[in-house]
């Protein structure tokens, strides 16, 4: 349970701080992304997702009601996650494509390769960051 109200927790500090104007070299890392992914790694239960997903689109406010964009985020982050268990690899390298694949298609609408490459990039460096922490303080990913 500590797990998952940690995960709440930074879940919504990370939906706060992509909200801000924070940026690395005018690209804007999607922290939400990372961190509903990173946690994915650590819970299994789908319930426990679900609500992380809907906790970071309530916080992220991504438009005024709950249009096509909304959606379509949503469905990007829930993809992610089955992605996680999905495919064919150990789950951190799993978790680093469905990070790959889950950017490209957030950024597909305006696509920039070099743009795409260094979000990617910072996507991934922030998601080696957490999957490190877990690693050294200890937490059992879940099977």
């Amino acid at each position: 349970m500590l797990v998952f109200c940690t995960s709440l927790v930074a879940v919504f500090l990370s939906a706060f701080i992509q909200n801000s104007n924070f940026a690395i070299l005018g690209v804007k890392p999607n922290l939400v992304l990372v961190v509903i992914l990173a946690f994915g790694l650590l819970e299994k239960d789908w319930l426990k997702r679900a609500i992380l997903v809907l906790l970071a689109i309530a916080t992220l406010i991504i438009e005024p009601g709950l249009g096509l964009k909304t959606i379509l985020i949503m469905s990007i982050f829930f993809l992610a996650l089955a992605l996680i268990d999905f495919l064919p690899w150990r789950e951190i390298a799993n978790s680093a494509s469905a990070l790959v694949i889950g950017t490209l298609l957030i950024d597909v609408g305006g696509f920039q390769l070099s743009v795409f490459l260094m979000e990617a990039l910072y996507n991934l460096s922030l998601l080696g960051i957490l999957v490190l922490i877990f690693t050294l303080s200890g937490v059992k990913y879940s099977k």
